[in-house]
């Protein structure tokens, strides 16, 4: 080997990219074996409802899983890689590539040179809130997290330097961190503000050509993301509007000293602390935070980078106070006005989603603080024989305070280890993929988080993860149930099925209840509050067809199809009222309106002639489907769970009435006809067009400036 080629070598096992890839894989540890990793909120980390979210049917904007929608495409893209290798891999590389853009992404943070770099890297990626979005399964925000600081870098790089490229390039990171999770966009806004304002108080220069710059930049932005932006305002508050103020308090950070000590997360005390693993661990955070004021003060007295301090110190005050704030008597007024009057705010009920801002400022500020202070002892020790070994112990003892700090991340110290799904829930799941039909499934107990016994895990809490192990269609709880809150889930499904399972001692025919939700199957989990379902077992409609050591199968015996036709019509005061409807009328055989303030019109009662078998329905895409009646009548389409009520139309025309009002209801006669949601037609293809524009746009001017 050629002494250039040693040279190479070296120089790459050297490199900072190559050093905190094996930082990545250190934190990952035992977590690399081969299995899954189930963690608190991982199975709603990504939106796996590709096709909801192309056509642009699925409620995700209003949903209770909004703040993760928008990351289908990313989702989508992970997907091609699980045709060349397993899910689970396909998984811990994605979480390798996580923490590594964490630390190589705060390396290159402007201003910042050798242990400076480094020092920000590792304090970056190894740091309590890391820890803490991994092992609670937060990776949308972790995903977030790792993207901000090259969305930093680049926008420095615009204010210092304004080019089209450089404006190129923050319109792009800010769309991936849209695309991550929506909260990441405000939390950036914010942070791009102070360093702005920094810059327009303290350096002006090329501050015009920056103005147009970042015209360009929040246009490209606008174009590339119309098509969800216009999703998302359209939703209005969505699930914001529905959360109580009870709820604030619930997610704020646990303590205002270990919010500011990148501690606290509401749901953090099922894990290991630091303090569990080293009684005064605490303290190991006082250096790190005196390397950040260090930093803060020398930034401050250099002209050059004095704009730039001053915009992250605007940072770790704002985003320290959001984080605090509900726990602070002094700003508890100014919150609960943020909560009353701004539903973005009520968006990050979860204080501790500030922290992240937080650790990014004392990242770069500490990283600064230190390799101001190599600097000086340098000077100081220049003239003796030794004078390097104290540069090297404080460049170490620098290194090694995060590692200390948050040694709980390194494998999750064996809280999470890989695993794999139970072998009798691959047996559900292959018999329902027998069954070719087009149906729903209902998925109990009804909570979106449980606590499942298999888990190997310290915390046996998951969110649940029927809707993304299940090939069909699931029918699943989104309540947060949060103790002195009432259930704040918008969704008609969710609340009729509420409705229903109120009324499950007291029934025998549940079946009949649930099949105007096209539900052929019901899945038992044996989790949580399972026995209080045990009224299944003595219903006459269902029949048990599997019961398993962690699931049982139950199916329903009562009819159930995605569309059939009615002629009798019914008015239901409320959703209370659906057990003495179905108790003496067949469910299929009539179209309930539910009464509303507006005062809906009812359809008249057709003639009662027999009616022949379920309408044929076939799927051509899905925005349209293709039905052949042999009856003219009312057709009940009913609709998945998530999916949105408002839009559809057969043969152009809208629905006459929602039964129950879950599924839209028309007016059809004998023959073929087709089911469309039209806002995909008349709106979602004008904003993919735009955005496609908008793509072309990037690579010419990205191309141009290159």
């Amino acid at each position: 080997m050629s002494l250039n080629v040693q040279f190479r070598f070296i120089g790459f096992l050297t490199a900072p990219a190559f050093l905190f890839f094996l930082l990545a894989c250190a934190i990952m540890g035992w977590c690399l074996l081969p299995g899954q990793l189930f963690a608190l909120d991982s199975p709603l980390a990504l939106n796996r409802d590709f096709a909801g979210y192309f056509w642009g049917t699925s409620d995700g904007a209003s949903g209770a899983f909004a703040a993760t929608y928008n990351s289908a495409p990313v989702a989508f893209v992970l997907s091609l890689f699980e045709y060349v290798m397993p899910a689970w891999a396909v998984e811990k590389c994605w979480l390798v590539l996580l923490l590594w853009l964490c630390g190589f992404g705060a390396s290159r943070l402007p201003f910042l040179h050798g242990i400076g770099g480094l020092f920000a890297g590792v304090f970056y990626v190894v740091n309590p809130v890391v820890y803490l979005r991994f092992i609670s399964g937060g990776w949308g925000v972790l995903a977030v997290y790792a993207v901000t600081p090259f969305l930093v870098t680049e926008f420095v790089k615009l204010l210092e330097n304004p080019r089209q490229r450089h404006a190129v390039t923050v319109a792009l990171l800010l769309t991936a961190i849209g695309l991550l999770q929506i909260h990441g966009v405000p939390l950036a806004l914010i942070l791009l503000t102070c360093i702005f304002v920094g810059r327009l108080l303290l350096s002006r220069e090329h501050i015009k050509k920056s103005f147009a710059m970042l015209a360009l930049s929040g246009g490209l932005f606008t174009c590339l993301n119309l098509f969800w932006i216009t999703r998302f305002i359209e939703a209005g508050g969505g699930a914001p509007a529905n959360m109580p103020i009870e709820e604030m308090n619930y997610f704020a950070v646990s303590s205002v000293m270990e919010g500011l000590s990148l501690r606290g997360f509401w749901c953090s005390q099922p894990y290991l602390d630091i303090t569990d693993v080293i009684s005064f661990g605490w303290i190991l955070f006082v250096p790190l935070l005196a390397l950040a004021f260090l930093g803060a003060f020398f930034m401050i007295k250099n002209d050059r980078v004095r704009w730039l301090g001053l915009g992250f110190i605007a940072v770790t005050v704002i985003s320290g106070v959001l984080a605090i704030g509900p726990r602070v008597e002094l700003i508890n007024g100014l919150i609960r006005f943020l909560w009353e009057n701004v539903s973005v705010y009520r968006a990050f009920r979860d204080s501790y989603k500030f922290v992240g801002l937080l650790a990014l400022a004392y990242a770069f500020l500490g990283a600064y603080g230190l390799q101001s202070l190599i600097a000086i002892l340098r000077d100081a020790f220049a003239s003796e024989s030794w004078g390097r070994w104290p540069l090297r112990i404080v460049g170490a003892f620098a290194l090694i305070l995060p590692v200390f700090y948050t040694l709980p991340l390194f494998g999750l110290w064996g809280q999470m280890p890989s695993t794999t799904y139970p072998s009798d829930w691959m047996k559900v799941r292959a018999m329902m993929d027998e069954d070719k039909g087009d149906f729903n499934i209902l998925v109990l107990p009804w909570h979106m988080y449980l606590e499942f016994p298999w888990l190997q895990n310290r915390s046996k809490r998951l969110a649940n993860p029927a809707p993304y192990f299940f090939s069909q269609p699931t029918l699943t709880g989104d309540n947060l149930e949060i103790e002195g809150s009432s259930s704040n889930s918008s969704n008609v499904v969710s609340k009729y099925v509420e409705a229903v399972l109120k009324h499950g001692n007291e029934v025998r025919d549940i079946g009949k209840l649930i099949a105007p939700l096209n539900a052929r199957y019901i899945v038992l989990f044996k989790a949580a509050d399972f026995n209080a379902y045990e009224y299944l077992a003595n219903q006459k409609d269902i029949e048990r067809i599997f019961d398993g050591e962690t699931i049982t199968l139950y199916r329903n015996l009562s009819a159930t199809s995605p569309a059939y036709m009615v002629k009798s019509v019914a008015r239901v005061k409320d959703f209370s009222d659906c057990k003495r409807i179905f108790s003496t009328k067949k469910p299929l055989e009539n179209l309930f309106v539910l009464d509303s303030p507006q005062g809906q019109e009812v359809p008249p009662t057709l003639s009662q002639q027999k009616l022949s078998d379920f309408p044929q329905i076939q799927s051509e895409s899905g925005a349209s489907y293709r039905i052949e009646s042999k009856d003219d009548g009312y057709l009940v389409f009913p609709l998945s769970q998530r999916t949105i009520r408002d839009g559809w139309e057969f043969n152009g025309k809208p629905p006459i009435a929602m039964n129950l009002a879950m599924s839209p209801t028309f007016a059809v006669d004998v023959g073929v006809g087709t089911i469309k949601f039209s806002r995909f037609y008349s709106r979602e293809l004008l904003m993919y067009s735009i955005a496609a524009i908008g793509v072309i746009v990037c690579a010419v001017i990205y191309r141009r400036g290159k």
